[in-house]
């Protein structure tokens, strides 16, 4: 009998990224685990993404293309991506960043191991735009590193992420009104309600955005301020000062 449905949704999000974006593509499609549907979605992309995108889709039938009229932002094109999927497993992947062959194969194994987990993701190779290594970083991997490092910054690397369905659906979304750090608040808003893990390994290479703009300072000083105050927990302040002196340390290197 023929499967209904694939084990894994692959959603990935494309803005403008033709220069690395069939990097990414293919970096998906020679996973040695092979069960997954690929849904990509152009949000309005001016510089060829599209077409790309439709290349790749013609040779490949796993890939489902979607688009938006218009670009409407990261957080609004995955809670439409997360609808749409099928398998019983959600994994993100970013259109300028690669994952290793195996990244599959072992996200699955754990959770197979360890079915209590919810969200899981991996280390990463931090990379430049001329995919020059800055760092390899491993995130945390129990309870206690969770709570200790999660207000003060993503306890995940987002592309990497691997998540049970049941995470998100029935209505537990994205914040679209966030620019950026949507996923940071997404973790720390359901930390404690679900089990999070990471890997121990280095399963992508993520390419590093300026971390020294002004704009990705505002918008992980909001997140700090609405969860603080949310959770009665005053260490965001700590964290917003932490936030403004890695800015400043930055800008002047």
């Amino acid at each position: 009998m023929k499967k209904k449905h694939s084990l894994i949704s692959v959603i990935m999000s494309v803005y403008n990224d033709s220069n690395y974006l069939g990097k990414a593509i293919e970096s998906i499609l020679n996973q040695t685990l092979t069960d997954f549907e690929f849904l990509i979605l152009d949000d309005g992309s001016t510089d060829g993404s599209k077409e790309i995108i439709k290349y790749y889709a013609k040779i490949d039938k796993r890939i489902k293309f979607n688009e938006n009229p218009k670009n409407l932002g990261l957080a609004t094109s995955l809670n439409k991506l997360i609808k749409l999927a099928k398998g019983e497993y959600i994994a993100r992947m970013d259109a300028d960043d690669e994952s290793f062959p195996v990244r599959f194969e072992k996200q699955i194994n754990y959770f197979n191991k360890f079915p209590e987990t919810d969200v899981l993701g991996t280390g990463a190779i931090i990379i430049d735009n001329n995919d020059k290594i800055l760092e390899r970083k491993k995130m945390p991997n129990s309870y206690d590193k969770f709570y200790k490092n999660l207000f003060f910054n993503s306890c995940f690397i987002h592309p990497s992420v691997m998540a049970r369905k049941s995470f998100y659906l029935p209505d537990n979304f994205y914040r679209a009104d966030l620019l950026r750090s949507e996923d940071w608040y997404m973790w720390v808003d359901n930390f404690g309600n679900y089990k999070y893990s990471n890997l121990d390994e280095y399963l992508i290479k993520y390419r590093s955005n300026n971390s020294s703009s002004p704009n990705v300072l505002y918008w992980g000083i909001r997140v700090m301020i609405v969860q603080g105050f949310k959770r009665k927990d005053l260490r965001f302040l700590l964290g917003i000062l932490l936030a403004i002196y890695s800015f400043i340390k930055n800008k002047l290197v």
